[in-house]
C-alpha cells in the first residue's frame, strides 16, 4: 500500500521512520530550549539535510540517546554573551561587571539643617546697668551685617494717610511683582510699608524714580536702613518731568537740553519724543527739583551776541506736599 507521507521523486531517507508495534510514536525532532551543548542535537551537532541522506537515525537510536525535547512558551530564548545574560521577561540585565557604589542620600532633616541654620550662641557676657537692667554693648559691625543681609528691602512712605492694605498689595504686585506676590509689611502708624525687592536692577529703578502712586495716594521710596526705620525722613527733593516750550532748533541736542533743564533743577534725562524731534516747539526733560524752592514758570538764556531768549516751563505732574 502506498504510504501517505511518501512523495514521488524524493529520497526515502527523509521519511520519518515507522514505530514498532506496540510502541508510542517518536517525538518530533525539535531542538531543546535552550540548546544543550552536550546533546548530539545541539546547534553545533545537529545533522544537516545532506547528512540525513546518508546516515538517517532510527527511532530506537533516538529513544536510547539523551535527547529531551521540551517546549516552554513562558520563557524566551535569552542570548548568551561573554559578559552576562539578559532576561527579557523582567527587563533586567545581569552582568559580570562590579556594581557601581551607591551614594547615600541625605535625609529630609539633614537637607533642612543644611539650608537653614537656627542655632544661636552667646557672643558677649551680660552686664547690669545702673538701673538694674541687663545690658549688652552691640558693635556697629553687627548692625552693618544685618543691613547687608536685608538690603533687598525698601521703604515706601505715603504722603498722608495710606490707602487700605489690600489696595497697596494689589498695586505693588502689579507694578513690581510681575505676576508674583511680594513680601509686604504694612505699618499704618508711620504711614509706610516695607517691601522686599529681590532683583537688584528693579530695586535700583524703583529708588531712582522715587515718586509712585497707589490710586491718588502719592508715596516716595527709600533704601531701608536703621535710620529710616525709626522715623519718616522728610521729602526734600523729587524727580519730575517738565514741559519746555520755545527751545530753538539749534539747541535741540543733549548739551542744549542740559543747559535749559539746569535752570529748573538737576538735569536727569529726556525721552524719545524730544530726542526724535516729534515736535519742534515742545521738549520734555526730567529734573530733580528742590521742594524748598519754588518752581519757575519762565526761564531765559542769553547768546554771546547779547540776545536774550525766554522759554516757558509747565509741570503736568506737580502735587502739593
Amino acid at each position: 500500500m502506498h504510504k501517505p507521507w511518501s512523495v514521488p521523486g524524493l529520497i526515502s531517507g527523509k521519511n520519518p521512520p515507522s514505530a514498532a508495534a506496540g510502541e508510542p510514536p517518536d517525538p518530533p525532532l525539535i531542538p531543546p530550549d535552550p540548546p544543550d551543548p552536550a546533546s548530539s542535537l545541539s546547534p553545533h551537532n545537529f545533522p544537516s539535510l545532506s547528512d540525513s541522506k546518508t546516515a538517517p537515525r532510527s527511532a530506537s537510536a533516538i529513544r536510547k540517546g539523551s535527547y529531551r525535547s521540551t517546549v516552554n512558551t513562558d520563557k524566551a530564548l535569552a542570548p548568551q554573551t561573554a559578559t552576562g545574560s539578559v532576561n527579557l521577561d523582567n527587563t533586567t540585565m545581569a552582568t559580570s561587571t562590579a556594581p557601581l557604589p551607591t551614594i547615600p542620600q541625605p535625609s529630609l532633616v539633614e537637607k533642612i539643617r543644611r539650608t537653614e541654620n537656627k542655632t544661636l550662641r552667646r557672643f558677649a557676657p551680660t552686664t547690669i546697668s545702673s538701673s538694674g537692667r541687663p545690658r549688652v554693648v552691640i558693635p556697629d559691625v553687627v548692625f552693618k551685617k544685618g543691613a547687608e543681609i536685608h538690603k533687598d528691602f525698601i521703604i515706601c512712605y505715603f504722603n498722608g494717610r495710606a490707602p487700605p492694605f489690600s489696595q497697596i498689595q494689589s498695586v505693588f504686585n502689579h507694578m513690581w511683582g510681575k505676576e508674583k506676590r511680594l513680601e509686604i509689611h504694612n505699618n499704618p502708624l508711620t504711614h509706610s510699608a516695607l517691601v522686599r525687592i529681590p532683583s537688584d536692577y528693579l530695586r535700583q529703578k524703583i529708588l531712582e524714580k522715587s515718586i509712585w502712586y497707589v490710586g491718588d495716594s502719592m508715596f516716595h521710596t527709600a533704601q531701608w536702613s536703621s535710620i529710616h526705620s525709626k522715623s519718616t525722613p522728610p521729602l526734600k527733593a523729587i524727580k519730575i518731568w517738565a514741559h519746555i516750550t520755545g527751545i530753538p532748533l539749534d539747541l535741540r541736542h543733549e548739551d542744549g537740553y542740559s543747559l535749559i533743564a539746569g535752570l529748573i533743577g538737576e538735569p536727569k534725562e529726556t525721552d524719545d519724543f524730544t530726542k526724535n524731534l516729534v515736535s519742534l516747539t515742545l521738549s520734555n526733560v526730567k529734573i530733580e527739583v528742590d521742594l524748598s524752592q519754588p518752581l519757575p514758570a519762565v526761564v531765559e538764556f542769553e547768546r554771546e551776541d547779547g540776545e536774550v531768549v525766554e522759554v516757558t516751563v509747565t509741570y503736568p505732574w506737580v502735587y502739593d506736599f
